[in-house]
């Protein structure tokens, strides 16, 4: 992480063409990304900045600004930091599946229930999540995944759940069981493989 931080005299050095607080963070934002950074804090004045705060107090005049003080971090850490923690989402998910896969062998109580009902909302979440992360990688000229063996698991994902789904609806727990087990927990697993060299 690089801390970036700039007096008023560093403002009107650097930024003496510009008028506005909006004006001054675009440019940051734009040096940063040329810089194979993303900006992650900004504080001004000493107060820390959220989006909603950048958009509200975008046309705060230059000469109202004391202090700026910038968190840069490089893409390439974040997206490693992200593969990690989507591989320690996947591995915990996995764990989920097993022991719901063997609890609904009996049929669903409340608690079975309410467990299925968060493992598809996380398989979908992270299916979700995955495809940004491949997507930000591309962007940033970087290969992640195994071609088409990643497209084929994400078809296979799909698959799996639409079956899974059935299943339940149908209230067959011993497929419900069978799917999660053996489908659902080996395309986690796949999905891992996919994510360890990216750590």
């Amino acid at each position: 992480m690089e801390v970036l931080k700039l007096s008023q005299v560093d403002i009107s050095n650097q930024f003496g063409d510009l008028h506005k607080l909006k004006e001054i963070i675009d440019r940051l934002e734009n040096a940063a990304r040329a810089g194979g950074q993303v900006v992650c804090k900004i504080r001004v004045n000493g107060l820390l900045f959220s989006e909603r705060d950048e958009e509200r107090f975008s046309n705060t005049s230059v000469a109202d600004i004391s202090d700026i003080e910038v968190e840069l971090e490089e893409v390439s850490v974040l997206m490693r930091e992200s593969s990690r923690a989507l591989l320690n989402y996947c591995q915990d998910l996995r764990s989920a599946v097993l022991i719901t896969a063997e609890e609904s062998r009996d049929g669903f109580d409340h608690r079975v229930h309410k467990r299925f009902t968060e493992i598809v909302s996380s398989i979908q979440w992270l299916t979700e999540a995955l495809i940004v992360l491949r997507n930000s990688y591309r962007a940033n000229g970087a290969h992640f995944g195994d071609g088409n063996h990643w497209t084929e698991t994400e078809v296979q994902s799909v698959a799996a759940v639409r079956e899974l789904m059935d299943a339940y609806k149908s209230r067959d727990f011993v497929r419900v069981s069978d799917v999660l087990e053996y489908e659902i927990s080996t395309l986690l697993e796949r999905w891992e493989r996919y994510l360890q060299p990216a750590c």
